[in-house]
């Protein structure tokens, strides 16, 4: 291959990698709370609900983790609140190979934010619940490891429930 021809396959790669980081940025700008993120590996089937929008980008989980938590930590109209398959607590080297490291490498990326778990069949029933009524966004990625998938469901990031319960509570009372 000619030295032309292979950078500019570099160049073309990059600007797709950077273009769809762009549209998915565009995408959060638009979403609020209750709608949901969706982080998932390689098999997560494509689902036929309106208001769901799948898109794949390069990458495995651990490429694009760090660049989409920059992005979520960004954006000062939400927060995330994350979820992950409770599958992934008892997966371990005997029954997925390399999966210990890459759960440690995910907590490492992921810090100090909780992350609640849900049995994955919980996870999908509630996606379909709030799928009929909210956005639900799925960057599709290149990993091909079962249950690390990681769930956001969006949350408003300059309004919490100590601050809705207050004016509920104020409202009632006059």
């Amino acid at each position: 291959m000619s030295p032309f021809i292979l950078v500019m396959l570099l160049v073309f790669s990059s600007c797709q990698k950077k273009d769809v980081r762009s549209d998915i940025k565009e995408k959060i700008d638009l979403l609020g709370h209750r709608n949901w993120v969706l982080l998932v590996d390689n098999a997560y089937p494509e689902q036929n609900v309106p208001g769901m929008e799948t898109i794949l980008v390069e990458g495995d989980m651990l490429d694009n983790l760090p660049w989409f938590l920059d992005l979520l930590d960004n954006s000062p109209h939400i927060t995330p609140i994350i979820y992950s398959d409770q599958e992934l607590r008892y997966l371990d080297d005997g029954m997925v190979a390399g999966i210990g490291a890459f759960k440690k490498s995910m907590n490492n990326i992921l810090g100090e934010r909780a992350v609640e778990e849900l049995p994955h069949e919980e996870i999908f029933k509630v996606l379909d619940k709030e799928g009929g009524l909210f956005k639900v966004l799925v960057i599709k990625t290149t990993q091909v490891m079962p249950y690390i998938s990681l769930f956001f469901q969006l949350d408003c990031g300059y309004w919490n429930a100590d601050q809705e319960k207050n004016l509920r509570e104020k409202i009632s009372g006059s």
